[in-house]
C-alpha cells in the first residue's frame, strides 16, 4: 500500500481509508495517486479495521483522495456508526472535489454534517480557468464556486488549497488574481497556499522538460503568494502558507492580519532573505 496521503493539519488523526485512489486522477503535476487503483472499500471491512486500529484520536480524516464521493449510503453508514459508538471523536474531515459536493444534494450534505462531518478539504490550485484547463482539473472556476457555496450552506467547513506556481511564468500573474478573485466568491474559512513541486514522471514535468511550460523560482512563487493576499477581501479566513513544499511559512487571519503578511512578504522579496533548502522541501 502506497503511503497515504492527507493535510498538514490532520497530522494527529485517525486516518480512516474507506476508498483507494482518487475519483479526479487526471491533474498533470499531480503523482500521488497514479499507481493506485481507484475504488471503493466494503464498508463492514472499513469498520472493522477502525474498531481494531483506532486508538482514541480526537480527529477522523476520512481517505483517500475524495472520500465524498463514496455513495451516501455508505458515508451515512460510517459516520453514524463513529457517532454512536465513539463520542470522544471531536471531529471528522475528509478531501472533496467540486465533482463530488455538487454529486450531492445540500440535504445530503446537512445530513452528513448532522453526523459529524465537520470539515472538508478543496482543491482549487488556480482561480484561472485557463490554467485548470492546462493542467487537466477537469473542473471550471464556476464548478468550484458553485461547490462552496453547497458545502457552507451545509454548515461544513470549508478549506481550499491554492498552488503557487501551477501556471509557470507565463501565466504567474493571471494565475495569482484569478486565484484572489475566485476565493473571494468562495469565501472559505480556511486557505492552504502550497507550492509546486515538478516531480519527476509527472506531464506537468515532462512540459517543463520541453520548453512547454517554464517553472518559477524560489523567489517568485512568493512574488506570487503576495499578489494572491493582496487582492483578497475574505470576510474571516484562516490563510496557511506552511506547507512542506512552501519556501517560508506565511500565515494569519483574514482581514486582520493581511498587511502584516503583506510585509512579511515585501522584506523577503526585497532583501532576499534566506529560504528554506531545496532539500528540505517536500509532497
Amino acid at each position: 500500500m502506497q503511503a497515504i496521503i492527507r493535510p498538514p493539519s490532520e497530522a494527529n488523526s485517525f486516518i480512516l481509508l474507506a476508498m483507494l485512489g482518487c475519483s479526479n486522477n487526471t491533474c498533470t503535476f499531480c503523482p500521488s495517486y497514479k499507481k493506485r487503483k481507484f475504488e471503493f472499500r466494503n464498508v463492514n471491512e472499513v469498520l472493522k479495521e477502525f474498531d481494531n486500529e483506532y486508538h482514541n484520536e480526537e480527529r477522523i480524516f476520512i481517505a483517500d483522495g475524495d472520500a465524498i464521493s463514496i455513495s451516501q449510503k455508505d458515508l451515512v453508514e460510517l459516520l453514524k456508526y463513529i457517532k454512536d459508538n465513539y463520542p470522544n471523536v471531536e471531529r471528522v474531515s475528509s478531501y472533496i472535489t467540486a465533482k463530488s459536493a455538487l454529486g450531492k444534494s445540500l440535504d445530503e450534505l446537512k445530513q452528513l454534517k448532522e453526523l459529524g462531518l465537520e470539515l472538508v478539504y478543496l482543491g482549487l490550485e488556480s482561480g484561472d480557468d485557463s490554467v485548470l484547463n492546462d493542467v487537466k482539473k477537469n473542473m471550471t472556476t464556476e464548478d468550484m464556486v458553485k461547490a462552496a457555496k453547497r458545502i457552507k450552506d451545509a454548515g461544513i467547513k470549508l478549506s481550499v488549497t491554492v498552488l503557487l506556481g501551477i501556471g509557470g511564468k507565463e501565466k504567474s500573474k493571471q494565475h495569482a488574481k484569478a486565484t484572489a478573485k475566485i476565493l473571494n466568491k468562495m469565501q472559505p474559512d480556511y486557505v492552504g497556499a502550497l507550492t509546486l513541486m515538478v516531480v519527476p514522471g509527472t506531464e506537468f514535468c515532462e512540459k517543463v522538460k520541453k520548453g512547454e511550460i517554464t517553472e518559477l523560482v524560489n523567489y517568485e512563487y512568493l512574488q506570487e503568494l503576495y499578489f494572491i493576499i493582496e487582492d483578497l477581501e475574505l470576510e474571516y479566513c484562516i490563510f496557511r502558507s506552511n506547507h512542506a513544499s512552501n519556501y517560508a511559512s506565511i500565515g494569519g487571519c483574514l482581514p486582520e492580519n493581511k498587511e502584516e503578511m503583506l510585509k512579511q512578504l515585501e522584506e523577503i522579496l526585497e532583501n532576499k532573505k534566506s529560504l528554506k533548502p531545496e532539500m528540505f522541501r517536500g509532497l
